[in-house]
């Protein structure tokens, strides 16, 4: 079969190609706030498990207490970060059309009954 063949194609539009993607912007806001939810969980989780066996020994608990206090003061930066990251993923929209994208290439596919192949 002679190469030439091949410039003679045609092609054809494929359908649903024009569908919404995840807005790149939503994705990082999303990431960030699972990693702060994921750091919040650990130090609550610490918090807890601290409140839930206090130290009966005087000198021990001064001790509890300086842990406790030092993880309320990691809690509530975390707090507040995640609280800022959620009203940016309000305010952000999780999908943008297509048709806002530039194109990478062109979404079409051959199409055989278009052709017009020889046989030798």
């Amino acid at each position: 079969m002679p190469l030439t063949c091949f410039n003679e194609y045609r092609t054809e539009a494929i359908p649903e190609t024009q569908r919404p993607v995840v807005n790149p912007q939503w994705r990082e806001l999303d990431r960030q706030k699972r990693a702060v939810k994921s750091k919040l969980t650990h130090r609550q989780a610490r918090f807890a498990a601290l409140t839930l066996h206090p130290e009966s020994d005087e000198a021990a608990r001064a001790q509890w207490e300086k842990r406790k206090a030092e993880l309320v003061e990691a809690i509530e930066p975390l707090e507040e970060e995640m609280a800022e990251i959620k009203r940016q993923l309000k305010t952000t929209p999780s999908h943008s059309s297509g048709t806002r994208c530039p194109p990478v290439r062109s979404s079409s596919v051959w199409h055989p009954a278009a052709s017009s192949w020889s046989t030798p």
